[in-house]
């Protein structure tokens, strides 16, 4: 990794830009890039990116923070010619601790932030007594994914997203705030922060959200009569209702599409749905069997993540589920070009029984990422995008002495959260 922040954000994005567009140059064969093997696969295109993407490197880290760009396709095909724009936010990068604690996982009661946040938003850690369970809070994390989408996720010398999609706006047009995992928090949250009632007031004919996999962002306050909706999850339905779309398996906007056996649209108030249950004398949750061992290390992981939340009366936005495809990818690399083949191979997933029970960190990797990521792919029926050569598209710059820099993993974010969990 680079030695300087600047310096690898700018690597990052150059990345990032070649990996969407295509890089003609690579060696021994050109890397096609996302767009041209993504824009076969669709009706509605050419998509083109007209925004970014632009990527954020929190200091201390050396793996991306965040990322974005906005796509766009026109329908010229009518009068006047319709635009439609998406807004792709990064789900959480595996590699950063910073998403992993940071963002994900600060959801302490004591460190939620009132709704709806201040224009401009920049978050500012607070500490304070648990709040009200009517009132509207969204977790610690998720405002801080927002407020370096707002501020930090962002061209140099150009228009953060607020303003570009400001400018952008049109009476006739649609934008799509889509994102997974991570993002699939981020997304609805960004979309309701620019636009609190929805397109009304907008500039745009749609304002619609997409969000895959996505943990709760904030609070529902269980109970509330839905006439009297005061906690953030009641207050984003009424401001982003769903809205069927009249295709399958893409039935709905503003609706978290979540696979039955992926834990993490499960948080944080579904957890409970993965807690290992002894039947007969093996132990069992959606991903299969699991080995004694296994059983006992996420019910550990789960109790704590449950712990983590305690309080803060998290509720799911509304959700369409799915059950597993039971599918995932095989992937190549071609040795000759230094790329991976496309499209990679669809194969049965593992099938965890009492025969093969779960049982290694191996085995829990492969089920979260089969679970998590690929069985999205299956269920919207299109293809992964393509994998990232492994040496990257654009080299890693040099020290000032000509060396390559080492990677230095930080543990600045792991022992600020350790503190503010002790404060």
């Amino acid at each position: 990794m680079p030695s300087t922040v600047s310096d690898g954000q700018d690597f990052l994005q150059q990345n990032l830009a070649l990996y969407l567009n295509g890089d003609p140059q690579y060696p021994n064969a050109p890397f096609p890039g996302f767009l041209s093997l993504f824009n076969t696969q669709v009706e509605t295109g050419p998509w083109d990116i007209v925004w970014g993407p632009c990527v954020y490197l929190a200091p201390g880290c050396n793996e991306a923070t965040n990322a974005m760009f906005v796509a766009k396709t026109t329908d010229t095909s009518v009068t006047p010619n319709v635009s439609t724009y998406v807004v792709a936010i990064a789900a959480t990068n595996p590699a950063s601790l910073y998403d992993w604690i940071d963002e994900d996982a600060q959801v302490e009661a004591s460190l939620m932030v009132p709704w709806p946040l201040p224009k401009p938003y920049t978050y500012v850690h607070v500490s304070h007594p648990v709040v009200d369970a009517g009132s509207p809070f969204i977790s610690a994390g998720t405002a801080l994914g927002i407020s370096n989408l707002l501020n930090n996720v962002k061209p140099a010398g150009g228009p953060g997203i607020a303003d570009f999609l400001a400018q952008a706006a049109n009476p006739n047009d649609t934008v799509i705030f889509a994102g997974h995992s991570l993002a699939g928090a981020l997304t609805p949250t960004l979309a309701f922060h620019l636009y609190p009632d929805g397109a009304a007031g907008s500039g745009w004919k749609q304002v619609l959200v997409l969000p895959t996999a996505g943990a709760t962002p904030g609070n529902g306050a269980p109970g509330l009569l839905d006439k009297n909706p005061t906690a953030f999850s009641q207050l984003f339905t009424r401001n982003f209702p769903q809205i069927s779309t009249g295709f399958s398996p893409y039935t709905a906007w503003n609706t978290d599409y979540a696979n039955q056996a992926d834990v993490v649209p499960h948080a944080w108030n579904q957890l409970g749905d993965f807690m290992p249950v002894l039947n007969g004398t093996v132990f069992s949750n959606p991903w299969g069997v699991l080995s004694a061992s296994m059983a006992a290390s996420m019910a550990a992981m789960l109790t704590t993540a449950e712990g983590l939340a305690l309080g803060g009366f998290y509720e799911n936005l509304p959700q369409i589920t799915f059950p597993p495809p039971g599918q995932m990818y095989s992937w190549t690399l071609n040795q000759q070009t230094g790329q991976y083949g496309y499209p990679p191979a669809a194969v049965d997933a593992p099938v965890y029984t009492a025969a093969n029970p779960l049982s290694t960190q191996a085995d829990f990797g492969s089920a979260l990422k089969v679970n998590h990521v690929e069985a999205y792919y299956f269920f919207f029926g299109v293809l992964p995008p393509p994998r990232m050569p492994p040496t990257g598209l654009v080299p890693v710059p040099l020290e000032t002495d000509g060396g390559t820099p080492a990677p230095k993993p930080s543990r600045k974010d792991l022992v600020l959260h350790a503190a503010r969990l002790s404060a």
